[in-house]
C-alpha cells in the first residue's frame, strides 16, 4: 500500500523485461551474468567512484566534451551494457521514486524514472549502480538527505564518480567568490553535465558551505527555480 499503481506497474514491467532479456541472451548463447565485482559497504565509495570512472573510460575532458546532459547519460547507458547491466527507463510518480534496482536474477536492471529531468535521470543511474555494487536490490528516492547508511553510500559513489573530490576542490576554489550564485551553479552544471542540487551536496561534503547554506539554498530552488510540473508534483532543476 506505500505505492501508487503506476509504480508498482513499473516495477512489473522491468521484472517482465529482465526475464525477456534472460531469454533472448540464453537464446543466442550471450553471458547474463553483471560484470562487476561486489564490494563492502565499508569500503570506500569515493575510491570505488574513482575506480569506476576509469573503468567507465570517463576522464574529465571526454566528460567536459559532451554537448549536453543526454549525451553523457546515453553514453552511461552504453557502458553498463557492456557490464551485462541493463538499464530502462519506465515513467511513475516522482513522489513514489526516482529510479530502483533488481539484482537478484540475471541480468542485473536498473530503472530510471523517464518523467525526472534528465541531471537528476544522471544521478540516479549511478545511484543504482551503487546499489548493485553492494548487492542491494531496492526501489527509493536517492535523496541526499537520507540517513539511511546504504543510501548515504550510494549518494557519495554517484557525487564523486560524476565530480571527483579533486576536480570539485579545483572548481570550487576558481569559483569562490560567487560559489552558489545561480551563474555558477549554472555554468557548472552546464560543463560537467551534472545537476545543482548534486553541485551544492559536493560543496557540503567538501566543507564549502554548511548545513543551513544548503539547506537555504535548496528552499531557494524549490521556491523559485520551479519550471516542470509532473502530475503535480514541482520538480527542481
Amino acid at each position: 500500500n506505500k505505492f501508487e499503481r503506476k509504480t508498482l506497474f513499473a516495477i512489473r514491467k522491468a521484472r517482465s523485461l529482465q526475464k525477456l532479456s534472460k531469454e533472448l541472451s540464453i537464446f543466442v548463447n550471450e553471458e547474463i551474468k553483471t560484470k562487476i565485482e561486489r564490494v563492502d559497504i565499508s569500503e570506500d565509495p569515493k575510491k570505488i567512484a574513482l575506480s569506476y570512472r576509469s573503468l567507465f573510460d570517463l576522464s574529465e575532458d571526454k566528460q567536459k566534451k559532451f554537448k549536453n546532459h543526454f549525451e553523457l547519460y546515453n553514453y552511461l547507458r552504453a557502458t553498463f551494457e557492456k557490464f551485462n547491466i541493463f538499464p530502462f527507463q519506465i515513467s511513475m510518480p516522482l513522489e513514489d521514486a526516482r529510479g530502483f534496482t533488481l539484482i537478484d536474477d540475471n541480468p542485473a536492471v536498473i530503472v530510471v524514472n523517464s518523467k525526472d529531468i534528465i541531471d537528476a535521470r544522471i544521478f540516479t543511474l549511478m545511484h543504482e549502480l551503487g546499489h548493485i555494487l553492494l548487492g542491494e536490490t531496492g526501489i527509493d528516492i536517492p535523496e541526499f538527505s537520507n540517513t539511511n547508511k546504504i543510501e548515504k553510500w550510494c549518494n557519495k559513489f554517484s557525487s564523486n564518480f560524476l565530480l571527483p573530490e579533486e576536480i570539485a576542490k579545483k572548481l570550487f576554489e576558481e569559483n569562490k567568490e560567487d560559489l552558489t550564485g545561480n551563474e555558477t551553479l549554472n555554468y557548472l552544471s552546464n560543463k560537467y553535465k551534472v545537476s545543482k542540487t548534486m553541485l551544492l551536496y559536493n560543496m557540503l561534503q567538501l566543507g564549502y558551505i554548511d548545513e543551513n547554506v544548503f539547506g537555504a539554498i535548496m528552499n531557494r530552488y524549490k521556491t523559485v527555480v520551479v519550471e516542470k510540473i509532473s502530475g503535480g508534483v514541482p520538480i527542481v532543476i
